[in-house]
């Protein structure tokens, strides 16, 4: 295949020229929409962790708080950020 242009697994993408051809547009364009579910759903999840992960911390009493390392004021800062936010 001297005249095409392999990605990194070997699949055939394009010709010399640049050209996009028609077998790999549709092959990205399957990946992409195969994979949008995917990822919305994984961060979906990871949303839902971080608000279990804020319920728990939200119950601890201040000496498991102070085991680690965190102050009442510092758990209220964490508890007021928005879900999607670290």
């Amino acid at each position: 295949m001297s005249d095409a242009t392999l990605n990194s697994t070997g699949r055939h993408l394009a010709s010399r020229s640049g050209s996009l051809t028609l077998s790999g547009y549709f092959s990205r364009i399957t990946n992409w929409a195969l994979g949008l579910p995917r990822a919305i759903l994984n961060i979906l999840i990871h949303w839902q962790r971080r608000a279990e992960d804020k319920d728990r911390i939200r119950k601890l009493d201040d000496r498991l708080l102070r085991d680690v390392g965190l102050t009442r004021y510092d758990l209220k800062e964490e508890l007021e950020k928005p879900f999607w936010s670290a």
